[in-house]
């Protein structure tokens, strides 16, 4: 929808712990970095935003414009 939120919940306790608001038009991915620290998202095809969050900041630390569709992302665990 449009403004979406990337909620981060803790499952034992239902606690809302995050809540990252950046693109516009919905998200279609995102994955947690092996160290758990940062979080990606992906913006569907009309957004066009990659972000990289510092999610425990609720902060986007570096965003790109993205132009091809992506149907999926995620971290290399070796950098």
């Amino acid at each position: 929808g449009h403004n979406p939120s990337i909620i981060v919940w803790d499952i034992s306790t239902n606690q809302i712990i995050s809540e990252l608001k950046g693109h516009k038009y919905g998200i279609s991915c995102i994955s947690f970095s092996p160290n758990n620290k940062y979080l990606a998202s992906i913006g569907y095809q009309h957004d066009g935003n990659l972000f990289i969050w510092d999610w425990k900041l609720q902060s986007v630390i570096s965003a790109n414009k993205i132009t091809s569709k992506v149907y999926s992302i995620s971290f290399s665990e070796d950098s």
